[in-house]
């Protein structure tokens, strides 16, 4: 069978309310082998142009299996039940079967981090499973929910049974609290590289005479290379923690989780200097510098500085030093492409302590704008989008503003989803249950102009960087 045939064949069977454990067994290994193939074929990183397509059947597939998974432990947990009741002695009290799915409540609990407590509830119970709680394994038997311990690095053997709502909620979370992800050009990687083709220079024209032939020129190319970095939060909590808390951890880990996996994606996206603690990431800010010492300057030069073609010097060492026109002259650096989307980026100290200040400094600022500021901040006619990472007090040799597209500058190579990990061994003698919760991705920053001693062959990037002087 094909690809289609096999996602056809999935698909008929979870629409079949008939369909045996074993017929749903066999098209489940059968999808599995077939994503497996699928994620590893090297016709994905050889040919970019396909990847996205492959990509998108991929994720069909995993979430065909997911739900084939999730339908077969729900038949087991019926079959088990009616093999009981046929088997209690005769004169004892007949166990009965639902027809329905039972109704899951939080007992009271309120969530503040799902969209309804029961959400919350029902992924409290699959944690507490995990960590070994018999009534919790019986309460997701009998909500169809897996409570397997997830190890694999990836949805074709454990990844993709992580309740859903845990996932959503992660990622509703991370967009809430990360900046990177969301501006970036976010590709999907099906195996641990994906190569992206860039195009550095291309054809070129010519006014020929007749019978003249004209002069050639071939388009070049650079590869980028995402390479998966796993990045991983882990948590602990008490073991003791009752029913009464079930939705109470489920909003501590969830919430928690969502905001470091963010923070660091965000760290790594935006001041990434390639060391360990970023994974080998060269983030926004510090491309910059990359691009000055590959050249051959030297950072704490300024004369170095101005000889990059997609930064402006500031005016001056601190950012009281700052104006107007070295913002005005950061829109000007910026590449011209078509469809862009330019924001500023900043951290709100930088906003409020420099870009506040050079507005409230012009005429024409009302009292009711300074007393109730304003609800969308903007910095000559663009957005600002605010993020926690970038500098937040003044610096020499710093890059506190960045102005460009985000999406034309850089790519966010995403692995794969949330995998879920718990452990009550590293801790026992306390009683703790380690929570491990991961991730897989890599960022190349790649348009960030160049860096040439004559000012014509400097060229201008999708990102242009603001950057203090030495001395």
């Amino acid at each position: 069978m094909n690809l289609e045939e096999i996602i056809a064949a999935l698909q008929a069977l979870l629409e079949n309310p008939n369909a045996t454990i074993e017929e749903m067994a066999a098209a489940v290994a059968q999808a599995v082998e077939a994503l497996t193939a699928l994620t590893e074929s090297p016709d994905v990183e050889d040919s970019p142009e396909v990847a996205p397509a492959v990509e998108a059947q991929a994720l069909t597939l995993a979430s065909l299996i997911n739900k084939a998974t999730a339908r077969i432990e729900k038949k087991k947990a019926t079959a088990a039940v009616i093999k009981s009741a046929i088997n209690t002695p005769t004169g004892a009290q007949p166990m009965t079967t639902k027809t329905s799915a039972p109704t899951i409540t939080s007992k009271g609990q309120k969530s503040r981090v799902y969209k309804d407590s029961a959400e919350a509830y029902k992924v409290g119970q699959f944690l507490q499973a995990q960590m070994g709680s018999a009534d919790a394994k019986k309460w997701c038997d009998d909500h169809g929910v897996s409570f397997k311990t997830l190890t694999s690095a990836n949805n074709t053997s454990g990844g993709i049974l992580v309740p859903e709502e845990m996932e959503s909620a992660i990622w509703n979370l991370k967009e809430q609290y990360g900046v990177f992800r969301g501006g970036a050009n976010v590709v999907g990687m099906g195996s641990d590289t994906r190569h992206i083709l860039k195009e550095v220079s291309g054809n070129d024209t010519y006014f020929v005479g007749e019978g003249v032939a004209p002069t050639a020129s071939d388009l070049a190319w650079t590869n980028l290379t995402l390479s998966a970095k796993t990045l991983a939060v882990l948590t602990k909590y008490s073991k003791q923690l009752g029913e009464d808390a079930t939705v109470s951890i489920a909003d501590e880990i969830t919430n928690w989780a969502a905001y470091k996996l963010a923070q660091r994606e965000d760290e790594c996206g935006f001041v990434g200097d390639g060391t360990s603690t970023y994974g080998g990431i060269i983030g926004a800010t510090y491309k910059y510098r990359k691009l000055l010492e590959d050249g051959g300057g030297t950072w704490a030069t300024d004369a170095d500085k101005a000889k990059l073609g997609s930064a402006v010097v500031a005016s001056g060492t601190t950012w009281s030093a700052i104006t107007l026109a070295d913002i005005i002259a950061m829109i000007g650096k910026v590449a011209n492409y078509p469809g862009t989307n330019n924001a500023f980026h900043c951290t709100p100290q930088f906003y409020w302590n420099v870009v506040y200040n050079l507005a409230i400094a012009k005429n024409g600022t009302t009292g009711t704008e300074v007393v109730n500021g304003v609800p969308q901040q903007t910095l000559m006619g663009y957005p600002v989008v605010l993020n926690n990472v970038m500098a937040k007090a003044t610096a020499i040799n710093q890059v506190p503003l960045l102005f460009g597209d985000v999406s034309a500058s850089s790519y966010f190579g995403d692995r794969r989803g949330i995998t879920i990990e718990t452990s009550e061994h590293a801790d026992f003698a306390a009683r703790l249950v380690s929570v491990l919760v991961t991730e897989r991705f890599d960022i190349i920053n790649h348009d960030f102009g160049n860096y040439n001693a004559t000012a014509s062959l400097q060229k201008a990037g999708a990102m242009v960087g603001l950057i203090t002087q030495n001395d």
